[in-house]
């Protein structure tokens, strides 16, 4: 396998390590430069003890992805079913009607 054919993450040089002195001395330099995605390694004398690595953002929600993994018919079905009104049962056992606060169910046999 060369280079070209690993993935970048692999190609990647692993990083040098600081030692604990210098990166207590440019903290604010090494956090920055884990905001930029690179990892940095610490040591202690010359044996890494710990890696300081970038926070996986969440990635935010975008609207409307379903429509797009539907088909038209699909769609419309969920459209409909989201659309029909509740039963009078399905409506009082919402707005708990037939439950008490703990959600169980008031009627005796359930």
């Amino acid at each position: 396998m060369t280079d070209a054919s690993l993935p970048d993450e692999a190609r990647r040089t692993p990083p040098a390590p600081v030692t604990i002195s210098e990166f207590r001395a440019r903290l604010a330099e090494m956090v920055g430069r884990a905001e930029r995605g690179e990892e940095v390694v610490i040591a202690r004398g010359r044996e890494p003890v710990a890696k300081l690595v970038p926070l996986r953002h969440r990635r935010r929600r975008r609207l409307g992805v379903l429509k797009d993994m539907l088909s038209a018919q699909e769609l419309a079905a969920l459209t409909e079913a989201v659309e029909k009104p509740l039963s009078p049962r399905d409506q009082a056992a919402l707005e708990g009607e037939e439950t008490d606060a703990l959600g169980i169910s008031r009627r005796q046999g359930r």
